[in-house]
């Protein structure tokens, strides 16, 4: 667990693929400007993901 407006990494399970979805592994992903905003004023759950620019296999 990461502590509110602490940024780190953390392992998750894999997630289950339902129906017509598709199950991507992230390998880079791009914080924009509000996520860090969120970050310094603690509006973000803790564990949360960050970023909404991913590229994946």
């Amino acid at each position: 667990m990461i502590e509110v407006v602490k940024v780190g990494f953390l392992e998750k399970e894999i997630a289950a693929i339902v129906e017509r979805n598709a199950l991507i592994k992230v390998t880079m992903v791009a914080v924009c400007s509000s996520d860090l905003h969120s970050v310094k004023m603690g509006d973000i759950p803790l564990n949360n993901f960050l970023g909404n620019e991913a590229i994946g296999e």
